[in-house]
């Protein structure tokens, strides 16, 4: 039996964390950059269906490939049974250039084939790269956020003000809270997908994402260590 991420229960947690956020942290760095892993999380089934969707232009033209070699074969099949009886160095000649003819056409089905395979694969690795990217912002964003700096009073806002204990831990939470959605969308991806490769990319970022995390609890546990 195989389970699924449902996505509407999940947009729903993207947006309560995006509301959280947004109440504590507006116009905020990390307000914006939740807004942006909202919009991810919004768009991930759409761009799900847009990379599975059916490529018919390919498939058109493998039906037209498919098409032409009957119709190349039904003509060299009745061009030998006009000539019969025919001599055995012309029906080895057409024998020859109709398993030719066999030989290409099925080198090019098997390229067309994998072609929607592989355009499918690209959309999604760049989709999954997104992913990537977000996080690494993600971590950028809490680096510099040293707990430590707390005692000093050094710490501050993007806009200047001081920062808390208080709300450096809110910060440390959400920024593992909107990790854990890109691991999510990760999985949207990817989750009725059997490619390999998209598959890998996506663990790839699970992990990033889990070890970012790791970081960020680690820091936060520092902070309450430092607070007590």
């Amino acid at each position: 039996m195989s389970y699924k991420l449902n996505h509407e229960k999940f947009l729903l947690l993207a947006k309560s964390v995006h509301q959280k956020i947004e109440q504590r942290f507006a116009s905020r760095g990390i307000e914006r950059l939740a807004g942006k892993v909202y919009k991810v999380c919004l768009k991930a089934s759409l761009e799900t269906k847009h990379i599975k969707h059916a490529n018919y232009w390919l498939r058109g033209t493998i039906v037209f490939v498919l098409a032409l070699v009957a119709i190349l074969f039904f003509m060299l099949l009745k061009n030998i049974i006009i000539k019969f009886p025919i001599s055995l160095t012309n029906l080895i000649q057409s024998l020859d250039a109709g398993i030719s003819t066999l030989i290409y056409t099925s080198a090019g089905l098997v390229l067309l084939l994998n072609l929607e395979r592989k355009l499918r694969r690209k959309k999604a690795l760049g989709k999954l790269n997104e992913l990537r990217s977000l996080a690494h912002l993600i971590d950028i964003h809490q680096i510099h956020k040293d707990p430590e700096l707390i005692l000093s009073g050094q710490l501050k806002h993007s806009s200047g003000d001081p920062m808390s204990a208080q709300e450096l831990s809110y910060y440390y939470n959400y920024c593992s809270e909107l990790l854990m959605l890109l691991g999510k969308v990760a999985t949207i991806y990817v989750q009725d997908d059997d490619d390999p490769a998209t598959i890998t990319a996506a663990n790839e970022i699970e992990s990033l994402v889990n070890d970012l995390s790791r970081k960020v609890w680690q820091k936060n546990m520092l902070l309450h260590q430092l607070n007590d």
